[in-house]
């Protein structure tokens, strides 16, 4: 995936529209908060087994994820933040948290190992 290209399409997206004066970093964490509130409303009162037949390829599954994904984009461009940059820097200090050896198929939170 080309995220430059993706981005350019979001940014054009928006400011076709004139939005840009509504995308600050309080209305865009709280409208990701919302949008991921969609998706979670699709899997309401499921088992899991329902959840995983249900979020294979539907669109409106895939519709909220790219509501989501919009919201962060824009909130990343927004606040000056490299995506790429603040997830593979994430991945290092989880890397250092949560130990393969003592997380392997556990669940509960890191501070119980």
């Amino acid at each position: 995936m080309d995220w430059n290209y993706v981005m350019e399409q979001v940014l054009k997206f928006r400011d076709d529209r004139d939005w840009g004066q509504f995308h600050n970093p309080k209305d865009l964490a709280m409208g990701l908060t919302l949008e991921a509130c969609e998706l979670q409303e699709k899997f309401l009162r499921m088992s899991q087994e329902k959840s995983r037949e249900v979020a294979k390829n539907n669109e409106e599954v895939n519709d909220e994820i790219a509501d989501i994904i919009y919201m962060v984009m824009l909130f990343a461009h927004e606040c000056n933040i490299d995506v790429e940059k603040a997830v593979l820097n994430k991945l290092e200090r989880n890397n250092l948290k949560y130990k393969v050896e003592q997380c392997k198929g556990k669940c509960h939170k890191y501070t119980k190992y």
